[in-house]
């Protein structure tokens, strides 16, 4: 077969494989909606401040992207086993190329990702009446796809941590991650006015280079991961 059909081959298994891992993923969806919804109930009254933004905001920035990750004892071991490489180690002594390996991880990533923040964005519209009464749908869509992208993107970056590395600089790259995140809503002042609400307002005014550009950052990232993981895994020795 070729790389594309043992890429999708390998991510069947993998979805069939994870499925408990899958279900968690709803109970941080449950979360994200509990910690969301009460700040948008007031976020388009102009007399009101935002004294969440920065907290939704982080959420956003921090929680997404790790929706596309299944919760499985891989992920829980990576530090202790160096995991990710034992089952990269596996599937190398298998007939399976490293662009098989790599494209898989992603076809992997972009399905849960957009299982995940379709239930995510689609539950948080459906019961948010002050949503749907500021907020077109068309615009609460795009508004959807600018938070994919940017999912999808960072997303793509942590695959290449963990398939190009060890266990370890894994989840310290993990954690470096986490500091960023932080800085973002901090040094865009979020509780003035939430990343959220600039990208909605900026919508409702025809601006949709948000969303165009988090899709094309998305396209760049995932194409960087690839390549950077295929070049990475042919030279990376197995079992360090």
């Amino acid at each position: 077969m070729n790389d594309l059909q043992g890429a999708w081959h390998i991510a069947k298994h993998e979805w069939k494989k994870d499925w408990i891992g899958l279900l968690f993923i709803l109970v941080f969806i449950g979360y994200m909606l509990t910690m969301t919804l009460p700040f948008f109930r007031n976020a388009f009254d102009p007399s009101q401040s935002f004294p969440f933004g920065w907290a939704v905001d982080f959420l956003q920035i921090a929680i997404l992207p790790v929706l596309g990750f299944p919760m499985n004892r891989t992920l829980f071991r990576a530090w202790r086993e160096d995991s990710f490489t034992n089952k990269i180690m596996h599937w190398r002594i298998l007939p399976i190329s490293v662009r098989q390996i790599v494209a898989a991880r992603q076809i992997q990533l972009f399905g849960i990702l957009s299982a995940a923040l379709f239930i995510y964005f689609a539950v948080q519209y459906a019961i948010s009446p002050t949503l749907q009464e500021h907020v077109g749908i068309v615009h609460y869509i795009g508004y959807s796809l600018c938070w994919f992208g940017y999912a999808m993107g960072i997303g793509a970056t942590y695959t290449f941590w963990e398939q190009g590395f060890s266990g370890k600089l894994y989840t310290i790259a993990s954690f470096g991650y986490v500091v960023i995140y932080f800085l973002i809503p901090t040094l865009m002042n979020s509780n003035e006015e939430s990343i959220s609400i600039r990208i909605l307002t900026a919508l409702e005014s025809g601006n949709w280079w948000y969303t165009v550009g988090a899709l094309l950052l998305a396209a760049i990232l995932c194409a960087v991961s690839y390549w950077g993981s295929v070049r990475r895994l042919s030279v990376r020795v197995y079992n360090r």
